[in-house]
């Protein structure tokens, strides 16, 4: 028998298919590789979404945000748009707050403004740097202060 690829589209046998259950229904993919890349894709797009909502501190009309996002995806990756937004929050956040006549031209300030910068936009890789230090430990005495002369005239003044 067969059945369709949730990944793909495509149609496969189901004693070859990679099997998953989700709430009771099944659900088939040509490997166990394309569910995890599926899974991950969608995964990164609902983290990306979800960014969104919490720059925007709502949730916009989700009609026009899909079709502006779906544009930003035909030319960059959900993980280029996710780890843009993530590096510009408090920036577009502040952004966002100015005041629209109404949401459309909002999400369309928006759009424009990830459109203008993502192609520029370089990932910022935190390097994890090993440093080895050693700490001596120093047990510093200072010494008393010498007087000064005027000290000595005040006291043999006195």
């Amino acid at each position: 028998m067969l059945v369709k690829c949730k990944c793909h589209g495509i149609k496969i046998d189901r004693a070859t298919a990679y099997k998953v259950v989700v709430n009771g229904k099944n659900n088939y993919y040509c490997t166990e590789e394309d569910y995890k890349i599926c899974n991950y894709k969608q995964e990164i797009e609902n983290k990306t979404y979800n960014k969104i909502f919490n720059i925007f501190e709502y949730q916009p009309e989700k009609k026009i945000l899909d079709k502006e996002i779906k544009n930003l995806v035909k030319m960059y990756s959900y993980d280029k748009i996710y780890n843009y937004l993530s590096q510009n929050e408090k920036y577009l956040n502040k952004v966002m707050h100015k005041d629209f006549d109404n949401e459309f031209g909002k999400i369309r300030y928006f759009s424009a403004i990830l459109k203008n910068q993502l192609p520029s936009f370089k990932e910022i890789k935190q390097i994890d740097k090993a440093v080895d230090y050693e700490v001596i430990d120093i047990k510093y005495n200072p010494k008393p202060r010498k007087k000064s002369l005027k000290e000595f005239e005040n006291e043999v003044g006195e």
